[in-house]
């Protein structure tokens, strides 16, 4: 008896909070990590391609602090930058402007912010939700 209930309260201290559990969630961020002798921070942008999915894909939000309070979209798979959230609104780079480094890519590239785009390589067309308003501070190591 006692031990059942001690597995069962050491079970409950594993079980994830409901605000961090994506289970149900089609797509999400997660927390600002800063790059290691890097100028910028990222976070994965997780996505299910299908709604029946049970694994994520992900992309990632990388932020410069030296471009301003923009999350840059950068597809792991293609290498390439694809866009930029500026707030709700997004600049999605045509693409033959996309590039592997943002730094190849001039400001006059980016089409001016408009409606957010549609989640890539999905099944359906469902809105990317734009990423939450919580820039790290420039040199916090832990953001």
């Amino acid at each position: 008896m006692y031990r059942l209930i001690a597995i069962t309260l050491l079970g409950g201290l594993f079980t994830p909070a409901a605000s961090a559990d994506p289970a149900n969630q089609r797509q999400y961020y997660d927390g600002w990590k800063k790059a290691v002798s890097k100028p910028y921070y990222y976070r994965h942008f997780y996505f299910k391609k299908s709604p029946a999915d049970k694994e994520y894909a992900y992309h990632y939000g990388i932020y410069y602090p030296s471009r301003g309070q923009r999350v840059y979209m950068y597809n792991p798979q293609t290498k390439r930058y694809w866009g930029y959230w500026d707030g709700e609104n997004y600049s999605f780079l045509p693409r033959n402007k996309q590039k592997a480094a943002i730094d190849d890519i001039p400001a006059e590239d980016f089409p001016k912010p408009g409606k957010a785009p549609m989640i890539p390589e999905v099944d359906d067309a469902i809105i990317m939700t734009p990423p939450p308003n919580d820039f790290p501070k420039m040199n916090d190591d832990k953001p």
